[in-house]
């Protein structure tokens, strides 16, 4: 297996967990269509989704899922962050965080925030982290037991209408 790819992603993951002392909580994926991993587009470009994780940053609950973002058409095109959404089955609501990367050269130090309207260039792989936090602070014993009994459920509207694409749940550890 060629670990190569994974590279950048993992540097995202670092950047998703920098911001806290504890690891993040490993979440499930589960399918609400046939192949929920893959998502197109409509216009033609794809992300593929890796994998998913919780987290509790300054007291707030953040769900990221981190994705490989593939255009392989000719043409440039957009990926709308604003289409994407996240929804708690608790009823804990959630507001989108940027999107930012840092420059690996730079030591992780200079980040680039990006706009929403993400462009995807022709022939491209990239990686794409979608992220959210919860409006709610909880303490460590709250966010444990809301992650236990919680189901997240991540949306793409299309057309006025929203589509599940898939769920995501904690992993579990047994801790507490």
């Amino acid at each position: 297996m060629n670990f190569l790819p994974l590279i950048p992603l993992a540097g995202l993951f670092y950047l998703f967990c920098a911001t806290s002392p504890r690891h993040p909580d490993a979440a499930r994926i589960i399918c609400a269509a046939n192949d929920c991993q893959t998502y197109n587009l409509p216009n033609g470009a794809h992300f593929i989704v890796k994998y998913a994780s919780f987290n509790k940053i300054s007291r707030r609950l953040e769900c990221a899922v981190f994705c490989e973002l593939q255009n392989a058409g000719t043409g440039q095109d957009v990926l709308d962050r604003g289409t994407f959404m996240v929804k708690s089955s608790a009823g804990m609501s959630f507001d989108a965080n940027p999107f930012y990367t840092s420059h690996m050269a730079g030591l992780l130090l200079k980040m680039d925030k990006h706009p929403d309207q993400y462009p995807v260039t022709p022939g491209s792989k990239s990686d794409y982290v979608f992220s959210w936090h919860s409006d709610t602070k909880l303490s460590g014993r709250e966010y444990r037991d809301h992650l236990a009994a919680d189901t997240i459920s991540f949306f793409a509207k299309t057309g006025g209408a929203e589509q599940v694409l898939f769920k995501l749940v904690w992993a579990g550890t047994g801790h507490k």
